[in-house]
């Protein structure tokens, strides 16, 4: 057998066992191996029945130190390192007794999971450091053209495959990437192990410590342009990576055209404006005012920086619960909100959460219909076969009455390029991809569909764009943020990195500085401009009112140029006079009165920014002197 033949002894040293009993029975009765092992490994192959040379008659001492010293010892690494074609290395293997080792099987104590766990005492982490693991693999994948290295659980691997094939012409390439796997393996657990001991007394690992690794590869459709090459890989390794559009087992690709780069960047920022709006309306949108109806808000101590101003435990709940949460829809052009739509459902009944969606639809898409031509859209509920019909409607519906009438705005047609969700059903997918059979359809099990196919109003026309979009299940848009993640951007030569920006509604620290506060409506309103304002690219200015985004003035040189295109944008889209009434939220302090006496001028009469100017006195009387209410948050969110 050539390959197989040769190669005798295997040391296998498993903390996932799954499978290892087979597997060793395999190395032994189909090519004669003689199986090395440790500790509880060796103890489930040996109650097995299968032979076992335990490490220690290896290297001629016990494990020390409960377990902690093992394999650390020359006997085991001068065998897995000796170059087997160097006469020089084998000599000296010969002359020490020493038979080399040519198969490692090992992966290691599972650090990552235990840390996890916010009741992980401090010596239950350091003990699940493996130390001698890493050493191995580390040893046979150096030497990994003479040693077959294998690091994951026994049941995801096919080395027993090329084993009984040695000719394939792939046998030395599986070697390479094998040896690859366990240095990418043992970066991230490094990495995983540093992280842990850089965080600070809340438990967040500090932005000095840099761990960057990017797993997978995929190719991209092209870059930012056309001209360029590119990739999407996924952060975190083999743990995986926070919820988000390329986190693996979380966002699903449910088919359609490769996406391209900008693709990746608008989708990125659709899924965290949809979370972020959609764990504050799974927290309860309307609320009242903090400190009572006439009480204002408390000045605080200063905004929160390592966690969300409502804990995880508010965003989540049972689907009853989840019934009731506001519906938010976003449609998002060049990373920038174009359209959002954040309507609270009736009551927790189906019923009443489809016509909440279908209202949030119609306000997020009218607010800006030409954006929102060839846009991302996300949505925070799975999309159901009658949603998806709403959709596919979309320029019948709201789109075409427009350019029936002759509005100015009115939109040339609808297409979307990438559509976000929690989840897709089955019978939505069909629809979009014009796959769907009214005859065939039935309601899936835990699915808030319509009663039946029959209640599709009057058959939608398959579109081309349903056949081309790229659909994201990106699971539970409500769930709590990491705050342990660091955010990455590169600059040439280098790169910068920051942790994340997770205060939202942080009202606690929020003050009212106007004779006036705002009513209650214009507070949901004001919630909803600032956390669509901390996602909109700076300079922000964002117009609101009744739930729905009206005017989104983004990325200016100057505050008050964003003050103009976000009242304009109202007024070119047929919001004009429902500016009067509207709130504005601005995404730092206004340096002059000259951008609040814009807002003021179309309409304006509440606003929300996070003050620290020194003419912020200025400020204040322009909107006292026009009845205005205003709110100081404390709290900056640049985004550039």
């Amino acid at each position: 057998m050539g390959e197989a033949v040769r190669m005798r002894r295997a040391l296998i040293s498993v903390y996932d066992k799954t499978g290892v009993v087979e597997f060793a029975r395999a190395l032994h009765a189909e090519f004669g191996f003689e199986i090395l092992s440790t500790g509880g490994t060796a103890t489930a192959l040996q109650s097995a029945g299968l032979p076992v040379t335990p490490v220690e008659q290896v290297t001629g001492f016990p494990e020390l130190m409960d377990g902690r010293v093992k394999t650390l010892h020359p006997r085991i690494h001068a065998a897995l390192l000796a170059d087997r074609d160097n006469p020089e290395h084998m000599r000296q293997l010969a002359a020490q007794g020493i038979a080399p080792i040519d198969v490692v099987v090992v992966n290691l104590y599972p650090f990552e999971r235990t840390v996890a766990d916010p009741k992980c005492a401090f010596e239950r982490a350091i003990e699940m450091i493996d130390i001698g693991g890493p050493c191995l693999l580390r040893a046979a994948a150096k030497n990994h053209r003479h040693v077959l290295v294998e690091c994951r659980p026994v049941q995801h691997s096919d080395l027993l495959h090329y084993l009984r094939d040695p000719g394939n012409p792939r046998f030395e390439n599986y070697r390479a990437e094998r040896a690859l796997a366990v240095y990418r393996l043992t970066a991230d657990y490094d990495g995983k192990v540093a992280s842990w001991l850089s965080r600070d007394e809340a438990g967040v690992p500090q932005v000095r410590f840099l761990e960057l690794h990017a797993a997978g590869g995929a190719p991209l459709r092209y870059a930012e342009n056309p001209h360029q090459a590119g990739e999407v890989r996924r952060l975190g390794g083999a743990a995986g990576a926070a919820p988000g559009v390329v986190a693996r087992e979380v966002a699903v690709d449910l088919a359609g055209p490769r996406m391209s780069f900008n693709n990746y960047l608008d989708a990125s920022a659709a899924f965290e404006l949809c979370a972020e709006l959609a764990r504050a309306g799974a927290a309860g949108w309307r609320r009242p005012m903090a400190g009572g109806a006439g009480g204002g808000f408390s000045a605080g101590s200063g905004p929160k920086r390592a966690e969300t101003a409502r804990s995880a435990a508010d965003f989540t709940g049972h689907r009853a619960e989840a019934e009731a949460c506001a519906r938010v829809v976003c449609f998002i052009k060049h990373t920038n909100a174009c359209g959002v739509g954040l309507v609270t459902a009736a009551d927790g009944t189906p019923a009443a959460g489809r016509a909440a969606a279908a209202e949030a639809y119609r306000r997020a898409y009218l607010g800006d219909p030409n954006a929102a031509l060839g846009g991302i859209l996300a949505v925070n509920f799975d999309v159901d076969v009658e949603f998806a019909a709403l959709v596919l409607e979309t320029y019948a519906r709201f789109g075409k009455p427009l350019k029936d009438a002759g509005a100015p705005h009115a939109p040339g047609g609808f297409f979307v390029e990438v559509w976000l969700a929690p989840r897709f059903t089955s019978d939505a997918c069909a629809l979009i991809r014009g796959t769907y059979s009214a005859a065939a359809a039935a309601p899936e099990a835990g699915e808030a569909g319509p009663a039946s196919p029959t209640a599709l109003p009057g058959g939608v026309p398959q579109k081309d764009w349903g056949r081309r979009v790229r659909l994201l299940a990106v699971g539970d848009l409500a769930a709590a943020p990491d705050p342990a993640a660091l955010l990455y951007r590169s600059i040439a030569g280098g790169v910068l990195v920051q942790s994340p920006d997770l205060v939202g509604l942080d009202e606690e620290q929020w003050r009212v500085v106007t004779a006036r506060a705002p009513t209650p409506a214009e507070l949901a309103d004001l919630r909803l401009a600032w956390l669509v304002c901390k996602h909109t690219k700076s300079n922000a200015i964002t117009l609101c009112r009744d739930g729905m985004l009206l005017g989104n003035g983004a990325g200016q040189m100057s505050r008050v140029m964003s003050c103009r295109i976000a009242t304009w944008l109202a007024r070119e889209n047929g919001h004009g006079e429902r500016l009067a009434g509207a709130v504005a939220a601005s995404d730092a302090f206004f340096p002059f009165r000259d951008g609040p006496e814009i807002l003021l001028d179309a309409g304006i009469t509440a606003l929300i920014q996070p003050g620290g100017s020194k003419r912020d006195e200025d400020t204040i009387r322009a909107c006292d002197a026009r009845g205005a209410a205003l709110i100081f948050t404390g709290t900056r969110h640049f985004r550039h």
